[in-house]
């Protein structure tokens, strides 16, 4: 809080949970969640969509309504297990046309092995007549390759789909 005694005037700081958001709407795809402040736990509108769990990570469709854009994201829950695989992360949407769905953006990237617990995806901005889900992949045996390029459409396991 910084104080003017002079002028008698109290002028308050926005509280660090206010932080602006670096991005909104389409000014978000393609770009990182927490360097955009879009994934901070202090936005009051940070919310998990939809999520599951596969063996020892748990994944989440996140949607900010600050910065109205959706990413997948990753929590490794015991560094012990499942050192032999590589998982790929993916968020897709697709948009309502008169002759069905189209794909409209992907989003993709390998969860670097270790320790760190968390990862993400790059965003995919909210637009009116869409849908958006996740999708996991896992490559054995693990390589320093990504491979994300490469990996089939067939071969990503996905959640249902969320609709805007």
């Amino acid at each position: 809080m910084t104080v003017l005694m002079s002028l008698g005037i109290v002028v308050a700081e926005a509280p660090p949970s206010m932080a602006a958001v670096g991005c909104t709407y389409a000014g978000c795809t393609g770009k990182d969640p927490s360097a955009m402040n879009c994934g901070s736990t202090s936005n009051a509108d940070y919310q998990w969509v939809s999520g599951g769990s596969y063996r020892s990570y748990s994944w989440y469709l996140r949607y900010s309504g600050n910065c109205h854009a959706y990413w997948t994201r990753m929590v490794k829950g015991d560094c012990a297990t499942i050192q032999n695989a590589d998982y790929y992360m993916r968020i897709e949407s697709e948009l309502a046309t008169p002759y069905g769905w189209y794909r409209s953006h992907v989003q993709s990237k390998k969860h670097v092995k270790g320790c760190d617990g968390t990862d993400w995806t790059r965003m995919i901005a909210w637009e009116a007549n869409s849908r958006y889900r996740m999708c996991v992949a896992t490559i054995w045996p693990p390589t320093s390759t990504d491979l994300v390029s490469t990996i089939a459409d067939s071969d990503w396991s996905c959640w249902d789909w969320n609709y805007s």
